[in-house]
């Protein structure tokens, strides 16, 4: 059975109740909600916007392909978003996914901010039957500060610069298959940017905690392309 677990920031931060008794408004389409007022509490939905997908997963080895080049086969707008160390017709891969979220209002003013991941029952990655694999499968969830495209990642192979290490939250190790977890993610949004000349925020990116474990390792969850609605990314807000 499939648990969902939370995991916090501060413990000051965690006292903002999700289920707030104030108005709730659930935004799944593209364009942005209604200016949030204190004691709003919104829900948004990472969602496609056209062609334009707003997840990208990064998927990159050091060895060099015959032609010189490094093997790097990152790819927008997948099912899936991974944080995972495994092989590819025998090479070891380093796996990272960066998401977002668009029409994140007046950062400034959320009091707290949640984020729900949702397992991959069906993965197409790793061992294409179970999300979750290893023995320290252990992830962060950063906050991406710097311009990205979806469509043309920005040397996101190790993009070290690119998150901020001080807005960051370490998921715990499981030994459970699925399991969907819920972040406290409110210093992250309360810093939280928006990509130049864009309608989306520039977003979190995850990655796993020992990126070379020494054996074959996933966390594997939902994205917003992925056929189940109910299983895209979801965030919380309380202002």
């Amino acid at each position: 059975m499939k648990q969902s677990i939370l995991f916090r920031l501060p413990l000051a931060l965690a006292l903002a109740a999700i289920l707030s008794t104030s108005c709730k408004k659930e935004t799944t389409t593209s364009n942005p909600p209604p200016q949030p007022h204190a004691g709003d509490s919104v829900v948004l939905r990472a969602r496609p916007e056209g062609a334009m997908p707003f997840d990208v997963m990064l998927v990159y080895c050091g060895y060099v392909s015959p032609d010189g080049a490094d093997d790097d086969r990152s790819a927008p707008g997948t099912s899936e978003i991974m944080a995972g160390y495994w092989t590819i017709n025998g090479h070891w891969y380093h796996f990272r996914s960066l998401y977002t979220f668009p029409y994140i209002s007046n950062p400034s003013a959320i009091k707290s901010a949640y984020l729900t991941l949702y397992s991959d029952p069906h993965p197409w990655n790793g061992d294409k039957v179970h999300a979750n694999a290893g023995n320290n499968n252990a992830f962060y969830i950063k906050r991406v500060i710097s311009d990205w495209d979806v469509y043309s990642p920005v040397n996101e192979k190790y993009p070290g610069p690119y998150t901020a290490s001080v807005d960051q939250v370490l998921v715990p190790h499981t030994s459970q298959p699925y399991l969907d977890v819920t972040v406290d993610v409110t210093q992250m949004l309360q810093n939280m940017q928006t990509v130049t000349n864009s309608a989306y925020s520039m977003g979190l990116m995850v990655q796993l905690a020992n990126e070379n474990p020494g054996m074959l390792t996933s966390r594997i969850f939902c994205s917003a392309e992925h056929p189940d609605m109910s299983k895209w990314p979801k965030l919380v807000i309380n202002y």
